[in-house]
């Protein structure tokens, strides 16, 4: 079982591999077999298909990026303003850190996470912690500023990450809207990045 469990993130450790040389153009089952060292047909054996390759992928990445999130929310403290953004950021530098899980966590021309209800509860999962904070936050403005909550900027990393599911949360006293079909393209999104990490100096 051990030796399953090895060869098996081999592969994944490959594919990875794969897509940072040459994105996800990049990645075949052969291509995987050869870099992995491994048969032709163990490939095939532990994933079925290139997607279920990337749905795995996809699945690593989305619990290494709600652990980042955890991570940051307990360094900044009780403040709900810098815990937001401590988020945003922490999505930033995951994507500039990590593009070959970023590409597949968020190509849905290359991995449909539907057929994939494991990885689609890790993408809720991490994505919960943003959706929580930025409630909490939304809350303490609606009661801080009743008249004035919706000139509020949006703080760039904020939109980044919340880009990544879906339209940029109303901050007032309507609920926050999750969405699981609207998804960025990747380039677009390490794009706004870039920009953000620029515009703080980083």
């Amino acid at each position: 079982m051990r030796n399953a469990t090895d060869l098996r993130q081999k592969v994944l450790q490959a594919s990875l591999a794969l897509i940072e040389e040459g994105g996800l153009d990049r990645l075949s089952m052969r291509e995987v077999a050869r870099k992995s060292g491994v048969s032709h047909q163990a490939p095939y054996y532990y994933f079925g298909d290139r997607e279920a390759i990337l749905a795995a992928i996809a699945g690593e990445g989305f619990a290494k990026l709600g652990q980042s999130f955890q991570r940051a929310v307990a360094r900044a403290g009780s403040e709900s303003a810098k815990a937001l953004e401590a988020i945003g950021r922490a999505y930033v530098g995951f994507a500039l850190r990590h593009p070959a899980y970023f590409q597949a966590m968020f190509r849905a021309d290359a991995v449909q996470l539907d057929r994939y209800p494991d990885v689609r509860k890790r993408e809720d999962e991490a994505f919960g912690k943003l959706v929580e904070e930025i409630g909490i936050f939304s809350r303490l403005l609606v009661q801080t500023f009743p008249r004035h909550v919706a000139d509020v900027p949006i703080p760039a990393e904020v939109e980044c990450a919340t880009r990544a599911r879906g339209p940029v949360p109303h901050f007032g006293p309507r609920p926050v809207a999750r969405s699981t079909t609207l998804r960025w393209r990747v380039p677009q999104t390490q794009t706004c990045a870039t920009s953000t990490l620029k515009s703080v100096g980083l």
